[in-house]
This record gives structure tokens, sequence and C-alpha cells, in this order.
């Protein structure tokens, strides 16, 4: 296999959805409509478990025992961003997952959402 390097998700996909390329390994979310409209192929996931929407699915872990993927993610700021900002943006950060539709959309892909406070980030 050899790594392609990309500036995002965006042109990666599109590359795999034109033939481009053969795989991505990606967020499932950011693939989630190509995969339900038939556009996308899901190959394995890689949660120790598999997921309840797709059941067929199976875990990278039952080709390759013991190997999962577990996903971190981060807002970031500039550096010179007020300390009051951050706090903010923690707060804003957090209501998608207060809507209903995002709540069942990152139940479904089985993600956790927890909250580190910026200074721990920043160490």
């Amino acid at each position: 296999m050899t790594e392609v390097p990309y500036r995002g998700s965006a042109p990666a996909i599109n590359d795999l959805l034109t033939g481009s390329i053969e795989v991505v390994p990606d967020y499932l979310l950011a693939n989630k409509q190509n995969i339900d409209a038939g556009k996308l192929k899901f190959l394995a996931v890689g949660s120790k478990d598999r997921l309840k929407d797709y059941p067929r699915v199976a875990t990278i872990a039952e080709t390759l025992p013991g190997i999962y993927a577990d996903t971190w993610m981060a807002v970031a700021a500039p550096p010179a961003t007020p300390r009051t900002s951050p706090g903010r943006s923690r707060t804003r950060s957090g209501k998608p997952s207060r809507c209903p539709t995002c709540a069942r959309a990152s139940w479904r892909s089985k993600r956790s959402r927890s909250a580190i406070r910026p200074r721990r980030c920043a160490r």
C-alpha cells in the first residue's frame, strides 16, 4: 500500500469516489452519506465492537486481533486567544451534542464526548 498525503478528508473522499485511490481510513461521519448511498463500501470499523447500525461490518480486530482505533479530537485556537474565549468555545462546542439529531448520530456511531479543560490541552 502506498501512502498518499491529503490536506483533509474532502479531497481524499473525492479521489476515492472517482477511483483515483482505493482506500481511505477516515471518520465514519465524514463518509456515512456516501456509504449509505452505496457509493462507498464500508470495509471495517476501528472500534472494539461492531457498530449497531452496521452489524455486518467487521471490526479490524476480527482480522488483526488486538488492533483498534481510538479517536481523539480537540478544538484549537491561536496562541493570542484571550483566556476567557476557550471556555465559551467549549460551551459552544458542546451544544451540538444536546441537539437531538446530533445526539442520535453520535450515539449511532458509538462516539463518546468528554470535555477536557483548556489548560490540560495546552500541556
